[in-house]
């Protein structure tokens, strides 16, 4: 069983508990207290004993919706379940300010269905080592780092054109797709290259210093350079109209930044 809680009609949200339920009933709540409620009350119902939740799972709106009291009753209730928040656009606030939630494993929103998902799948293989979400609350930042570099490299094939007009940014993306077997090629702003046989893209969405029509364009153009192959789109905390555009100017998939190494990846796979 998960224990989810939060506003799930929120349109960064409705993804979410679909994507849940793929993996396990859910138990679904409005606000810590009611979760706590239905919790009571479902473990009372249980004939084989208290349920103790695989994860609780905060779809967290804005920062502050929940508070570090509020965890610890959750946390004392089960205390085995991780605790994953999944930030809507407008959470980072207390990650740059130095008051974010502690012990806990955060998601952005725009990749929480699909890093569930992988999560889960990892879990019941029995890769614990691989699955970051599993970890206890008492895990440091720094261990869950480096629980996510032990999750292996799928070696793949082929070329990724890299849309950005930041050098520094094609040379770490293009480190990580050379990480992961491919080539890779810059295209800057405004050039238009000549892509023989099948191609794959990235399009950093940021830094661009035109209008944002502009930069949709720019993805646009992209796009149809790699003549229907994957286009990811990289966005620093995209809120949901940014993802429309995205998809609507030629993008096949929206990941946030800084992103995973195995997200950008599998993300480039059609």
């Amino acid at each position: 069983m998960i224990l989810l809680i939060g506003d799930l009609d929120r349109e960064e949200f409705r993804t979410l508990r679909p994507a849940l339920e793929a993996c396990a009933p859910c138990l679904v709540a409005q606000c810590p207290a009611q979760a706590l409620t239905a919790l009571e009350a479902a473990c009372n119902r249980a004939s084989a004993g208290p349920l103790e939740p695989v994860w609780i799972v905060l779809a967290q709106a804005y920062p502050g919706q929940f508070s570090p009291d509020e965890v610890e009753r959750l946390r004392r209730a089960a205390p085995l379940a991780p605790v994953v928040v999944i930030e809507g656009p407008w959470s980072a606030g207390p990650w740059r300010s130095g008051r974010p939630l502690a012990g806990v494993h955060r998601v952005s929103w725009v990749e929480a269905a699909r890093q569930i998902s992988d999560e889960w799948n990892r879990f019941c293989l029995g890769q614990a080592t691989g699955a970051v979400c599993m970890l206890p609350a008492t895990a440091s930042d720094e261990e869950r780092v480096l629980a996510a570099a032990q999750l292996p490299v799928v070696r793949r094939q082929g070329q990724v054109v890299i849309g950005t007009p930041q050098a520094a940014c094609y040379e770490w993306i293009s480190a990580i797709c050379q990480h992961g077997g491919y080539a890779t090629v810059w295209s800057r702003p405004g050039q238009r290259l000549r892509l023989d046989g099948p191609w794959k893209a990235i399009f950093d969405a940021d830094g661009w210093e035109e209008s944002s029509e502009s930069r949709w364009a720019e993805l646009r153009t992209l796009a149809a350079q790699v003549r229907g192959g994957p286009v990811v789109v990289l966005a620093g905390q995209p809120r949901p109209e940014d993802c429309q555009h995205a998809l609507a100017a030629g993008g096949t998939a929206v990941l946030n930044k800084p992103v995973a190494v195995e997200a950008l990846l599998t993300a480039l796979t059609p």
